[in-house]
């Protein structure tokens, strides 16, 4: 298994997107197909974006088994949501 992982900062506005263009590019290197990849890459955006933005920071972790799984883990320290219920509730 092979394991990457990139440090998050808060408010790192000017660093925001390098990660997830650095996981894309290790998994276009692996041979990821391309409609997947795309995916891949837009969700690891956001979630690093998400980190960013409402957390203290954190770690996301890039895990490629020797199959070529691929798991992206994303860790953060913050806040938390106070009332978890609420959150879930749709605002429609």
């Amino acid at each position: 298994m092979i394991t990457y992982s990139f440090n998050v900062e808060r408010e790192n506005f000017v660093d925001a997107g390098v990660v997830s263009s650095k996981v894309k590019r290790i998994l276009k290197q692996i041979g990821i197909p391309a409609a997947v990849l795309r995916n891949i890459a837009v969700a690891c955006y956001e979630a690093e974006i998400n980190m960013i933005i409402h957390s203290y920071g954190g770690e996301i972790t890039l895990d490629i088994d020797d199959e070529g799984n691929v798991t992206l883990v994303f860790a953060d320290v913050g806040p938390g949501i106070p009332d978890v219920e609420k959150a879930l509730t749709p605002v429609w």
